[in-house]
């Protein structure tokens, strides 16, 4: 669990975007902090899990292995204040890629059931973070139609 002090850790991230100083030190609470080698595994795709994670310091790659040779083919690189892992937080489901440290990375994690155990003492904490994550899941998708239209383009001509 994050003590005090790592308060501000959780407090720079988009998931506090919304939160009160008092509100960002109760989801501390309930959060974790890991630190991660280079290419440490944060994620494993096929795998089930109820965390969302939030990159502190450095950087995680979000990919998947070729197909064909095996090698690693990053999708996005994530930087601090990023989420990942919302969709699998969200609902119970496999995730859908691996994540990787890029370099050495400190993030935080948030279990579901975490979250959940404040919407009888603090329900409006819980609802301003989902909005945060809602507001994550919005960019990743408008940031792949944006890309899809890109290519569509490419292709047409």
């Amino acid at each position: 669990m994050l003590d005090k002090d790592n308060a501000g850790r959780i407090g720079a991230s988009a998931l506090a975007a919304e939160l009160s100083d008092e509100q960002v030190r109760t989801l501390a609470a309930v959060a974790e902090l890991h630190d991660l080698a280079d290419g440490e595994v944060l994620i494993k795709r096929g795998d089930r899990d109820d965390r969302l994670f939030v990159v502190v310091t450095g950087a995680l790659e979000v990919g998947l292995p070729s197909a064909q040779s095996g090698e690693w083919s990053t999708v996005v690189r994530l930087h601090p204040g990023d989420i990942t892992g919302e969709l699998a937080f969200l609902q119970d489901m496999e995730r859908t890629a691996t994540v990787r440290a890029a370099g050495k990375t400190t993030v935080v994690s948030l279990r579901r059931s975490n979250l959940e155990s404040l919407l009888d003492t603090d329900p409006l904490l819980t609802y301003r973070v989902m909005r945060a994550i809602l507001r994550s899941v919005h960019q990743v998708v408008s940031n792949m139609n944006s890309q899809h239209a890109h290519l569509i383009n490419y292709i047409m001509g």
